[in-house]
Formats: structure tokens, C-alpha cells, sequence
């Protein structure tokens, strides 16, 4: 049961999801790669130091183009040795005007005071930071958001070879412009070479369950997941394109969508299977929902939306009285104007039902709504109550069939009343033709459905349920309901 809770205003709008018609991409790949890429290149560019200063616990190098390292928490094998190894709890190095990676953990190292050398042989970080440094006249500087600071949290073990594996259960980031902090969590297993992720020859392979993100931007913006417990790769996208798969949610969902101002590009929510609970307001025709496979409810605080229901029994909730709006149907879509907006057009695919502050209409004449009313209409030959009609509504989109709310109607009082008690098959058959067909039956007809009753296992209440979808019925019915019909919701 994921919740998703988004609220965009202008500026990130227009500097994060307008860039170029498209967000800056968070691959869970792209967040973790810098890290070894920049280590590797660190390294191996500064093989020998030149300059060194210690103390008991703590080493600072130079190097000839300005960089340097510092090391603390330092044990040394052999304190008195020329060469040896050392471990030590913290790294840093600080490549001026590019950037500057620290690390924490157990760290192993050789070095040799003569050659002017002190390189890793293997560690287990917990752990690292890396601070981009770049000028804005830097050909890499990201004109949109400034320098990045990434973070990693958890236990990867690194290797001499290059090779990195091990775990992560937060990864985080903050840009200098645009995001002022933001947090994955989840458990994710890494791994991959540093020199081939170095030379983009291959990315850090990420796999694992992603469990929540959030992302606060500078001007007040938020991005929240919670409870996602969704399975993940390299390639997972936790900004947008998390909201686009429909395969990331598939339990009784809730998204809270909010946007200060369009976008250039259409946010497509997919909430995937479950009775999910959607609200949208802003973005105008920019925002839009596919609800996917259950029964769910989507709110619309303005207009201008998109929303295509998806499969099951469907609900939009629009503000204000029914008489505000006028409605009209193009094939398979409602389109719903409200009078005091002028083109506040909100269409709505595969969507079932309306709800007004002051009214609940049901526009699925073919599905439950529409059969639930036939039903009514044959069972009692008069128009449903709105309170049963919801009843009844909400009992067959939780599952109960037709034929079973149809053996409540014939074993009630009214039905009874109407029909009389003790019915023969045949007396039943009689007024059936009477009541829902409002005429005699034909000799045809009357045999067939005395031979279902008496000697084919037919029951009293699904010939009912028959009469009432009849050809005849519907066609009788189609004027009376085709533009939607009030009931009462039910819980």
C-alpha cells in the first residue's frame, strides 16, 4: 500500500521537468557510479605523492597538481617501518575545482616512504560522500543544478583489482540549485569494476527493494514515496519515471498530485492493479492518470485532466452541484465542462461513476450500475431506490455475482408481494413477461423457459437475472438510463 504524495511548484517545474521537455534523470545507476569513477581517476592519476605530513593517527599527502589526500583513524602494521601496511577509518580526497570524495570504514593500505607511495589494497566502506567542486565556467558545470553531492550508506567492500560488491540502504543527493536534499532507501545490492565504470565501459548493476524516496527541492517542492517495497535495477528512474510504470504499484494505492503550474510534457501517472485513491489538482491538460485494474477513485480539485479509469468500477470525484457541469460522451470517454470555467474540459475513459457534492451518478450501463438497475426494474417493476441501487452497487464490485443478488430479490417481501409466494416455474415465467417485458410471451419463449426451470437446473432468481439483461429489457431501459443514473453510495 504505497503512498505517493507530490506538491511541484513553479520553479522546479520549470527548472527540473522542463529541461529540455524531460526531469534530470536519478538512475539508481547514475547516483551510485560516480563514486568509483571518481576514485579510479583519482588514484590513478596520483601514484606518487610528494609531499607528506603524519602524526600518531592521522597522514596528509601532497600531490604536483594541487591535490591531496588525508587519512585518519591510521594504524600502522610496523610504526617504525620504512614500507609496510596500514589500516585506517576515513579517507579524503580533494581534487581542487573538480571534487572531493571522503569515505568511512575499514580501509587497508601499503605504502613505502621512499618511492612515495601509499595506494589501497582493499576496504569496507560504510560510508562515502563525493562534492562535485566544479567552476560555472567548467564545460561539465550543470547550468540547471549546480554541483551535486552524492551520498552512499551501507557495507561494499572494494577490492586492489577494482572490483566493488556489497550492500547500500540509502543513497543520497543535493544539488547547489535545484535539490536541497533527497534520500533513497531501501536494500540494494551493487556491484561492478570501477575501471570499466571509469572509461563507461559498463554501470554499477543495482539490484534489490526500493522502499521510499524523498526529494525536497529548493523552492519548497516535495516528492514522497512511502511503503513501495518494489523491486529495482540500474535502470530505475525514482523521480518521474517511477509514476509512469504501472508495474512499480500493485496494491490498494493513494497518490496525492499537485502541480503549481503546466508542464511541457505530459506526467502520466500509472497506478497499476488495486483500488487505488488518486487526487489531482494543477497542470492542466499536462496531468493525467491511467488508474489501471481495480476499483478506484480519482478526485479532481480543478480541471483540464486527463484520466483514462483503467479495467473495474471506476469513480471521478468533481467539486461542486451535478447542474455546474455539462456533460456529453465521445465513444468511450465522458466529457465533463465545467459551466464556470470556459473549456474546463476534464475527459474520462473507462471511468464508471460520478460523484457531486450534491449527487452519485452512474454512467456504466453495461456493467454493474446498468445491471443492477434492469435488476431492479425487473424484479420490482419500478425504478431503483438510490440507497438499495448503492447497496447493491457496492456489493457486486466487491465480488458478488448477479445470480446471488438477484436470489435476495426473489426471496424478498416486495418480490413476493408482486409475484406471490410459492410461485410455480411456470406462473413465474408468466409474470416476468408481464412485468419486465410488459407483454404476453411468445409460445417459443414460454416453453424455453418453463424446460430451463423444470428439467435444465435453472433457478428462479437466474431467470430473473436473465430477464433483466434481455435484449428487450435493455433496449426498453436504454432512454431511461443511457445519460446516467443517481444512487446513493454505499460505506
Amino acid at each position: 500500500m504505497a503512498t505517493v504524495n507530490i506538491n511541484l511548484g513553479s520553479s522546479t517545474i520549470q527548472n527540473v521537468f522542463n529541461t529540455q521537455g524531460s526531469p534530470e534523470s536519478l538512475n539508481l545507476a547514475d547516483l551510485v557510479d560516480p563514486f568509483f569513477g571518481a576514485n579510479y581517476f583519482f588514484t590513478a592519476q596520483h601514484p606518487r605523492y610528494f609531499g607528506r605530513g603524519y602524526s600518531a593517527t592521522e597522514v596528509q599527502l601532497d600531490y604536483l597538481d594541487g591535490a591531496s589526500s588525508s587519512f585518519t583513524g591510521v594504524t600502522l602494521a610496523n610504526p617504525t617501518a620504512n614500507e609496510g601496511d596500514a589500516t585506517l577509518t576515513q579517507l579524503v580526497h580533494n581534487l581542487p575545482n573538480t571534487f572531493r570524495l571522503s569515505a568511512n570504514g575499514k580501509l587497508n593500505f601499503h605504502y613505502n616512504n621512499d618511492a612515495g607511495l601509499f595506494y589501497g589494497t582493499s576496504a569496507t566502506l560504510n560510508d562515502a560522500e563525493l562534492k562535485f567542486l566544479l567552476p560555472e565556467s567548467a564545460a561539465q558545470y550543470n547550468k540547471v543544478s549546480g554541483n551535486a553531492t552524492l551520498g552512499l550508506h551501507g557495507a561494499v567492500t572494494v577490492l586492489q583489482s577494482d572490483n566493488f560488491s556489497g550492500t547500500l540502504n540509502s543513497i543520497t543527493l543535493s544539488t547547489e540549485k535545484t535539490i536541497a536534499s533527497a534520500a533513497i532507501n531501501g536494500n540494494f545490492t551493487i556491484g561492478g569494476n570501477s575501471t570499466s565504470i571509469a572509461y563507461e565501459r559498463s554501470t554499477t548493476a543495482v539490484t534489490g527493494q526500493l522502499d521510499n524516496v524523498l526529494i525536497n527541492y529548493r523552492d519548497g517542492s516535495q516528492i514522497k514515496f512511502d511503503q513501495l517495497n518494489m523491486a529495482v535495477d540500474s535502470h530505475t528512474d525514482i523521480e518521474e519515471g517511477l509514476l509512469s510504470n504501472a508495474a512499480n504499484f500493485g496494491g490498494n494505492d493513494t497518490f496525492n498530485v499537485t502541480l503549481a503550474s503546466r508542464l511541457d510534457h505530459t506526467l502520466q501517472l500509472a497506478t497499476g492493479s488495486g483500488n487505488d485513491r488518486v487526487v489531482l489538482k494543477g497542470g492542466a491538460e499536462t496531468l493525467a492518470v491511467n488508474a489501471g485494474s481495480g476499483n478506484d477513485v480519482i478526485t479532481l480539485l480543478d480541471h483540464f485532466h486527463l484520466v483514462d479509469g483503467g479495467s473495474g468500477s471506476d469513480t471521478v470525484v468533481l467539486a461542486g452541484p451535478r447542474d455546474s457541469y455539462q456533460i456529453s460522451r465521445n465513444g468511450n470517454s465522458l466529457l465533463v465542462q465545467s459551466k464556470a470555467f470556459a473549456g474546463g474540459t476534464d475527459t474520462l475513459t473507462n471511468v464508471e461513476r460520478l460523484m457531486f457534492d450534491d449527487d452519485a451518478v452512474a454512467y456504466d450501463i453495461a456493467g454493474t450500475g446498468g445491471q443492477l438497475y434492469r435488476l431492479y426494474q425487473a424484479a420490482f417493476n419500478r425504478a431503483p431506490d438510490k440507497g438499495g441501487l448503492g447497496f447493491w452497487m457496492h456489493q457486486m464490485d466487491q465480488g458478488t455475482s448477479l445470480d446471488t443478488i438477484a436470489s435476495f430479490f426473489t426471496s424478498s417481501p416486495e418480490f413476493q408481494s408482486m409475484y406471490g409466494s410459492n410461485l410455480s416455474n411456470a406462473a413465474l415465467v408468466d409474470k416476468l413477461y408481464q412485468n419486465v417485458l410488459h407483454r404476453a410471451g411468445d409460445a417459443g419463449g414460454i416453453t424455453f423457459w418453463n424446460d430451463y426451470l423444470d428439467h435444465r437446473g435453472g433457478t428462479q432468481a437466474k431467470t430473473l437475472a436473465y430477464f433483466g439483461e434481455s435484449a428487450e429489457n435493455q433496449a426498453a431501459l436504454a432512454s431511461v438510463i443511457g445519460n446516467g443514473f443517481s444512487y446513493t453510495p454505499y460505506g
